[in-house]
Formats: structure tokens, C-alpha cells, sequence
């Protein structure tokens, strides 16, 4: 370059991207020099600021930007950890020794907020040292030229009033994604591999699948959180995103439906996730469970004593109405009134005293964990009872996809309206808003309704899974967390009397009389048999059948209960 050529300092900026290096960057940086080259330029400095919006000020003008309402307001509505650019600020520092500012075009230089003072105090430092702006796309600035001053202040609303708009049609965009069932973005979210492509295909990672069903198994038997965070580290070393497992880690997993194959869409509507549909890693009932037990309170007087059991809640004195108490000896578990007992001295409390179990096997009786056996049933026949209504809710599911879409057509038609002047914002807004809160509605039923739909399409499959579970019920053969769920599910209370029980099911009343033996007041052992409803002889479901159970008190008393699912009811001879 000669002596009397003229200087220049090159500025760029990229918005968004990685901190160490910017391909952009690298772009502006090359076409700036190509164009000062051409035209006899010498570039005596390069200043860029990476990963930083075109809304902040330089360093230099801290206090200018404090007094900035304008952009203080959006700075407080966004996430950027950035709060000035110190290379354009270096860039400014320069300008006394140089002719001319030279970037790629204007809105590398600013992308000023509406009403921000950021356009007018870089401009005016280019005035004051005489210093002209160079853009490669727009050629020369001269802002003490009224029209390109004017051309330029025009160029930066329409730009800042042009990102609102893309933005604004952006998030339209996403919500109506959200809306059809696909995450608008990446999902990013453990145990799952974003594929790509038009229909936005996602793939479970397998090794890491392990994780998530172990997490959830672990939680619908109601193990220790530090047992089951314990159990994540020591079984599946290496499969964690970070340096080990958290608590966090197994909660998120735990709240989030898209393992179920669910999401929340933009009204926050729980909604089939299309992405997912066949990669499912659990079923909804296991995800709305393992929710509802980490959302219940855990830390209960009984927990903290750790002499929680399943029978906890249900029992209550049958002379005074009071709840009574757990106790254990030597793994030996029973139930008292002590209200009625220390507070009264009252012996009919006294007698009210129930034997969960027994410590010693005996062949004549047993303990109320194991003789209350067939009421457990009902837990399971009440649950085909509500899964059996495949075409009322087929009925009903086609009633809310219809309102769903009158629904979505009086918004088109209201928005048609409103875009050719036919009405004024306020009503339209009000209009619209009720029509949203219609359509969330709708959207919550139609996912309601098609769960239960998909749970009565399984009917079959489920009855013949209960027969096989029959055994395992009647011998309390349970594991601990299944006993619990069918026993709360099946009794609501039970009264304890001296010489018999009242247990109130969600199906009525059932008498259980005491075995009474000497001075031992425990229940009696059982026998049952299937009895066909079908004509079949061989009974494949448990909805083609009856119980008949037979509680043995000795050679002289038998009790009988039956359990009938045709007619929705249970009696006792």
C-alpha cells in the first residue's frame, strides 16, 4: 500500500453460534478484505464480537446504555448472558487513526431495539471522527448526509420491525408443530436420538432405555429415591450425560410423558407425541403412576418410624370409630385402638385388636394379609368393568373431534374476518380467546377419551392376564407394591370388631368373621374354585368366570364369597 492510501478498521459480528470460532466470522472477515483490496484500502485492524446481538452497545458506553430504557426493557425479556460488545467497542477506540469503518453490511453494525439510542450514539462517534461507514452490500455511509442518514435510520426499523415479525411467524410455526404432536425443536432429552428429516424422526438410544425402565420399575415398587439413585450409578456406569446420575436426573426422567409416547402441546394439553408412536418405553398408566407416587407426600408419621404398611389408613376400631395404630414385634404386625384403650380403658377397643400376619404358620388359621386374599379381586374386576365401554367412548371421542373441528373452522373464518376489516381487535381478541379455551377443552377429552379407548381395546388381553395372576393373588404371592395398589384399589375401610371384620369395598360391605380359638382371635384359611359364566369348559379370562371362595372355619361354619362380573356385584352365602 502507499503512503497516502486510505485506512480502514474492519468490523464483524455473528449473532448467535460458538464462542472460539465463527464461520460467519471468518466470511465477513474474508469479503471485507477482498473489497478494501479492490478499491486501494489498507486494513490496518479486524474487531468481532461473537455470539452477540446487534441490540448491545459497545464497551465505552456503559453509562449511555443505562440510561437506555428501551433496550433495559428487552434486556429483562431475554436470556442473553451478554450485556456489551468489546470489539466494537476496540473498533471505535480506533477510529482517530483511520478513514474509514468497514463491515460486511449495516446490520452487522447494529440491530438497534425501537426507540433505543444505540444507532444515534455510533453514528455520532463516526461523525465526530470523521470517519465514514463502508458496507460491502450497501458501498459508502455518509452520515452527515441527511439522506443517507435518513435511508439508513429507515433500513434499522424495518430490520428490527422485520426480526419481530419472523420471530412472531416463528412461534406460530413451532406451536402449530406442538400442536400436530412433534417437539418444534431438537429433543433434547435423555435416552432419545433426534433423526431428522420431514416427518422429524426420533430413535430410542437402547443402552440408555435400560435406565429409563429401571428408573420407572424402581419407582412403581416404591423403592428409596437414594436406593434408586444409588442403583442408577453402580448399575449403569458410563450411561450418563454428565459425570454420574442425580436426583434430578431420575425425576425428569419420571415427568416426562414423551416415554409414553405424550407430550404437552402449546395450550399445555397432554396430546399424542407422533414421533414416538411404536418407540414407546413405558405405557401411560406405568408414566401417570410412577407421577402420582412422586408426587404424593412420603414422609408420613409411620414412614418416619419405618413401620409403614400396606394396611395403614384403612383400619378403624369398630366400637369407638377410631383409627388405629400400627405396631410390630419381631416382624409380627398388628393394629390396636389406642384412643379407646389408654384414653377410655374401653375393653370392647381392647378387643378390636387385628393380627396382620402371623409370626408361626398355622394349619387351621391365618393372619388378615393372607385371608383378605380374595378381595383383592375386586380391584381387578373393577378394572375391566371401567374398560369395557369401547363404544359409549368411541361415541363421545367422535362428538369431540367434531366440536374440535367447528371449533378450528370458526377461528379460520374469524380470522378471515378480522384480516379484511370486518371487526375491531378488542372483539376479536375476546372471540378468539373463547374459542381457544373451547378448543384446549376439546383437545384434553379427544386425549382423555382415546386413552381410555386404548385401554378397553386391551380388554382381552388384560382379563386373560388377570386369570394367570389368580394363583399368585390367592397365595400372597404379590410383591409388596402390587399387594398395596390392589388393596387400596379394592377396600376403602375395614372396621375391626372382637368376633368379626367389616370391610367396606369399592363393590359394598363384606362380613369376615374371626377364627376364634381359645383366647386367639385370628382369620380363617380359604379354598376357591373358578366356575365358568361362558358355556366353555375351559375359562381362558377372568371375565368369563366366577370366584368361589370358601373361608374354613373347622369342621362346623363355612363362609362363602362370590365374586361375579356379569352382574357387576358380589354376595356372601
Amino acid at each position: 500500500m502507499s503512503k497516502n492510501s486510505k485506512k480502514a478498521v474492519v468490523y464483524c459480528r455473528q449473532s448467535s453460534g460458538k464462542e472460539e470460532f465463527s464461520e460467519s466470522i471468518a466470511f465477513q472477515e474474508n469479503a471485507c478484505r477482498n473489497f478494501a483490496r479492490s478499491r486501494g484500502i489498507e486494513v490496518i485492524g479486524v474487531f468481532s464480537d461473537l455470539n452477540t446481538p446487534g441490540r448491545l452497545y459497545p464497551t465505552g458506553a456503559e453509562t449511555l446504555c443505562e440510561l437506555d430504557s428501551a433496550l433495559q426493557d428487552w434486556m429483562r425479556h431475554h436470556t442473553t448472558d451478554k450485556r456489551f460488545r468489546p470489539g466494537l467497542g476496540e473498533a471505535i477506540a480506533a477510529l482517530p487513526g483511520v478513514d474509514f469503518l468497514l463491515t460486511y453490511d449495516l446490520t452487522r453494525l447494529y440491530r438497534p431495539v425501537q426507540n433505543s439510542f444505540l444507532q444515534s450514539y455510533v453514528n455520532n462517534r463516526l461523525i465526530s471522527s470523521g470517519v465514514s461507514l463502508v458496507s460491502v452490500k450497501e458501498g459508502k455511509i455518509d452520515f452527515t448526509d441527511f439522506t443517507d442518514s435518513l435511508v439508513s435510520s429507515i433500513k434499522s426499523q424495518v430490520n428490527d420491525n422485520q426480526i419481530a415479525l419472523t420471530r412472531e411467524k416463528s412461534k406460530q410455526a413451532m406451536a402449530r408443530l406442538q400442536d400436530d404432536g412433534y417437539y418444534p425443536t431438537i429433543p433434547k432429552m435423555y435416552g432419545i436420538r433426534y433423526i431428522g428429516g420431514k416427518d422429524r424422526r426420533v430413535e430410542v438410544i437402547p443402552e440408555q432405555a435400560e435406565v429409563i425402565r429401571y428408573v420407572y420399575d424402581s419407582v412403581l415398587k416404591r423403592m428409596k429415591y437414594t436406593d434408586i439413585l444409588r442403583g442408577m450409578n453402580t448399575r449403569f456406569k458410563g450411561r450418563h450425560s454428565g459425570r454420574c446420575f442425580y436426583d434430578s436426573s431420575w425425576r425428569h426422567i419420571i415427568a416426562n410423558p414423551f416415554y409414553c409416547g405424550y407430550m404437552h402441546n402449546s395450550g399445555g394439553a397432554l396430546i399424542k407425541a407422533r414421533q414416538m408412536e411404536g418407540k414407546e418405553l413405558v405405557t401411560y398408566e406405568e408414566w401417570r403412576k410412577a407421577n402420582e407416587i412422586v408426587n404424593s407426600p412420603r414422609n408420613t408419621p409411620y414412614e418416619r418410624k419405618n413401620l409403614v404398611h400396606p394396611f395403614s389408613g384403612l383400619m378403624y376400631c369398630g366400637n369407638c370409630g377410631s383409627k388405629m395404630s400400627v405396631t410390630e414385634n419381631e416382624g409380627k404386625f398388628s393394629y390396636a385402638c389406642l384412643q379407646g384403650v389408654n384414653a377410655r380403658h374401653d375393653p370392647l377397643c381392647s378387643g378390636s385388636r387385628t393380627n396382620i400376619n402371623l409370626v408361626r404358620a398355622s394349619d387351621e388359621y391365618t393372619g388378615l394379609r393372607k385371608a383378605i386374599a380374595p378381595i383383592l379381586l375386586l380391584a381387578l374386576y373393577k378394572d375391566l368393568e371401567t374398560t369395557g365401554e369401547q363404544p359409549r367412548l368411541k361415541r363421545l371421542l367422535e362428538e369431540e373431534q367434531v366440536r374440535l373441528a367447528n371449533i378450528k373452522a370458526r377461528e379460520e373464518r374469524l380470522a378471515a374476518d378480522y384480516a379484511n376489516g370486518k371487526g375491531v381487535y378488542a372483539a376479536y381478541e375476546a372471540a378468539f380467546s373463547k374459542l381457544e379455551e373451547g378448543r384446549n377443552r376439546a383437545v384434553n377429552n379427544i386425549t382423555s377419551l382415546t386413552r381410555q379407548i386404548e385401554k378397553s381395546g386391551a380388554m382381552e388381553k388384560k382379563a386373560a392376564e388377570y386369570l394367570r395372576m389368580l394363583g399368585t393373588v390367592m397365595s400372597d404371592g404379590l410383591p409388596e407394591h402390587m399387594f398395596k395398589d390392589l388393596l387400596l384399589k379394592s377396600v376403602e375401610k375395614i372396621l375391626c370388631y372382637e368376633d368379626h371384620l367389616v370391610i367396606q369395598t369399592v363393590y359394598g360391605d363384606v362380613r369376615l368373621s374371626r377364627y376364634m380359638k381359645h383366647k386367639f382371635r385370628n382369620f380363617p384359611k380359604f379354598t376357591y374354585k373358578v366356575e365358568s359364566t361362558s358355556g366353555q369348559r375351559k375359562v381362558t379370562r377372568l371375565d368369563q368366570c366366577v370366584i368361589c371362595v370358601t373361608y374354613l372355619y373347622g369342621e362346623s361354619e363355612q363362609e362363602r364369597l362370590i365374586v361375579d362380573l356379569e352382574k357387576m356385584r358380589f354376595y356372601q352365602k
